[in-house]
Parts: C-alpha cells; sequence; structure tokens
C-alpha cells in the first residue's frame, strides 16, 4: 500500500472530543506523565506467557534444524550455519530450560538470529520475529487484548501469518498495567495484510476481542476493529513517536495555560488551544492532521546549503529552508491533502518538503516536515 492509501484508511485521533478528553485526564493528575496516563490499562490481571512464548521459540528452532545442513551450507549465510550448528547441539537442553533461563543462557547469546528475545535485559517486552522477516519498519497495529486471551491471540498470529506466508515481528508487553499489550511491526506495503491476517482471526474468534481497550492517541483504521494504527518513531531506537506527541500535548497546554492565563476560557480559548498544539506539534515533525505522514530519519538526508533531496515513498521530494523574514508572518499548508493551514511567526526557520512543480500529481498537495534551525 502505498502512504496516501494509509492515509485514507485511518482516522486521525486528535479530533476535538478526544482532544478535551486528554485535557480533563492531565486536569485531574498533575503529577502524572500524560504518556503514562494514557497507557494504562483497564485489566491488569496477570499474564501467563511462559508456556506460548517457548513453544513459539522451540517451533522456529525446529524449523531451522530440520532443514539438512547441506541445504543450509547452499545459502552461503555463515552465521546462519552456525546457528544451526549450534542449535543442533544444545537443542535438549534448551528445551528444560525455563523461558528465563533460555534468555540468560550461552547458547541464545552466541546466536546470530533471534527470533524471540527480550527488547533489552530486564525488559518488559519480548519480540517475536520470524526468522525471514526483511521489511521495513514503517509503521506499527496496536492491539490490547485482555491479559486471558493474549496469549492465544499471539499463537494465532503467528500461526495465520504461517499459514499465508507473510512475514510477521510484533512484541508483547508483559506489564499487564500497560495498554501497548501487542504491538506489530509493518511495512506500508504489508500493513493492509496484517489488517486482514487480524480480521480473520478476529471473526473466527471473537472471545480473543472481548474486553479489548484501546488508547486515545491510536488512530482507528476505518473497516476493522480492535486494531490500532500507530506510527513509527521519528528516530527509530530513541524517543517513541507516542511519547513525542504526549509529551508535545502536555508542554503546550502547560505553556498556553500559562501564555493566556488572564482571558483563558475552557470552552472559548479551545480553538486557539488547538492552532497553538497544532503549531508545536509541526516544531518535533508530527503532522497533526495526518498521524501516516509521520516522518522518520531514513527519509531524509542531510541538509546542504538549504536543498536537498528525499525519497518518500519511492517519489523524489526537494526540500527548501525558508526563513521566514520579509514578512511578520507567513501561511503553510500543513496537511497534504491541503485543508488546512497555518500562520508562522517570522523568526522561525522551517524545512518545507515540495514536490516538484512538473510532476503530473503536484496538484495533489506538498509534503513538508517542520523545524526550528
Amino acid at each position: 500500500m502505498s502512504i496516501n492509501q494509509i492515509h485514507e484508511m485511518i482516522n486521525n485521533p486528535l479530533t476535538d472530543e478526544n482532544l478535551k478528553k486528554i485535557i480533563s485526564i492531565m486536569e485531574k493528575d498533575l503529577d502524572e506523565s500524560l504518556y503514562i496516563l494514557l497507557k494504562k490499562s483497564i485489566n491488569v490481571s496477570p499474564l501467563e506467557y511462559e508456556t506460548i512464548v517457548k513453544k513459539i521459540f522451540l517451533t522456529n528452532v525446529n524449523k531451522l534444524i530440520s532443514c539438512d545442513r547441506e541445504n543450509i551450507i547452499k545459502v552461503n549465510n555463515e552465521l546462519l550455519l552456525n546457528d544451526y550448528d549450534l542449535l543442533k547441539a544444545n537443542y535438549n537442553q534448551l528445551m528444560n530450560m525455563s523461558l528465563n533461563e533460555i534468555f540468560s543462557s550461552e547458547t541464545f547469546t552466541k546466536l546470530n538470529y533471534k527470533t524471540v528475545f527480550p527488547q533489552e535485559e530486564g525488559s518488559r517486552y519480548i519480540h517475536i520475529k520470524d526468522l525471514e522477516y526483511a521489511e521495513s519498519i514503517d509503521c506499527r497495529i496496536y492491539m490490547c487484548p485482555s491479559p486471558e486471551n493474549s496469549m492465544q491471540l499471539c499463537d494465532l498470529i503467528v500461526e495465520k501469518h504461517k499459514k499465508y506466508g507473510i512475514p510477521c515481528y510484533f512484541k508483547i508487553n508483559l506489564n499487564t498495567n500497560d495498554n501497548d499489550r501487542i504491538v506489530m511491526y509493518s511495512s506500508y506495503d504489508l500493513f493492509e495484510d496484517h489488517c486482514k491476517i487480524m480480521k480473520e482471526i478476529q471473526t473466527e474468534y471473537p472471545r480473543l476481542f472481548e474486553q479489548s481497550e484501546k488508547n486515545l492517541l491510536w488512530c482507528d483504521i476505518k473497516g476493522y476493529q480492535n486494531m490500532y494504527f500507530g506510527a513509527e518513531s521519528y528516530r527509530s531506537g530513541f524517543e517513541s513517536y507516542s511519547s513525542r506527541l504526549c509529551d508535545t500535548i502536555e508542554r503546550a497546554y502547560r505553556d498556553f495555560i500559562i501564555l493566556y492565563k488572564d482571558n483563558y476560557n475552557e470552552n472559548d480559548s479551545f480553538d486557539e488551544f488547538k492552532e497553538y498544539l497544532y503549531y508545536e506539534l509541526l516544531k518535533v515533525n508530527i503532522n497533526p492532521l495526518n498521524p501516516a505522514f509521520n516522518y522518520s530519519e531514513k527519509n531524509v538526508n542531510s541538509v546542504n546549503d538549504g536543498i536537498t533531496q528525499i525519497n518518500y515513498n519511492s517519489e523524489i521530494y526537494q526540500i527548501y529552508v525558508c526563513p521566514l523574514i520579509s514578512k511578520d508572518e507567513c501561511r503553510i499548508t500543513i496537511d497534504p491533502l491541503g485543508s488546512y493551514s497555518l500562520n508562522i511567526p517570522k523568526q522561525d526557520l522551517y524545512l518545507l518538503y515540495e514536490k516538484n512543480p512538473e510532476d503530473p500529481n503536484y496538484e495533489q498537495g506538498i509534503i513538508f516536515r517542520s523545524q526550528i534551525i
């Protein structure tokens, strides 16, 4: 799927209704961060994960070591061959270990390709990844089934993706206080395939999705229930997109209250706050009207003398640094579909990503990332 098609599939969570709910949540609990508040789960019963996760790990091990060694050699991958020999020699030992013992074992440490692994030592996340997975990670699909149903759902995710030959990669949150219980990573190309597989599971096993929860900042996916779109982090391996979004909303609201405290009124000032929030979101590379167009660092080359090129959605765009010094402000379109504009103060510099005017699709609008220089 193209990113434009994904844009058509998802609903923006930053609606007036949701923003007002978020404001209410922030006002009720000033000591906790918005990110933590929105991430809290209602159902916090224990998650019994050991049996299913170990089963998935050993199934992947069996899949590899059941191959003839000669066939592994033909792949011409020495690291994979080393894993094959290591697992073949230590399989019985791994069978008798608990999951935590496996993760801390010398055998596991030496593996080059891990298909089941903790995000880091002591992490609440366990990742499950097909050995063949080679897709880019462009976005996420969030799910929050009840803890009682989560592990059967994980087992079915692996089974169904294997059935249709679609590689999958997801993580499980072992901390049931959090609502990001299952997070599936996806390329744009396979996004709809993952959604269709999850819909098939939901049709066949509807009880697994009973009591599902949702974070207010997850995007609804049109035609699908109990699964939600999430943008990938702007800088992979650093602050998450959700964390950046929450921190920006929280900071913008507090700053807005301080700036306009003499004439702030919850009802009359909401539209002004929303415009102020949009402006603050643009500063941190979040498109407030279309989360699908969140920028990630892999799309952007370094800026050289104010102009460079990026490859975005398999198309080449020009970047222009625009010092807004000739006017007090400049009106600039922030939505790729051209439905919203914002006044930008002259003291800010922006990186504007503009499509080549000679392109026949130029009239579809501009896509850009804003950034304070």
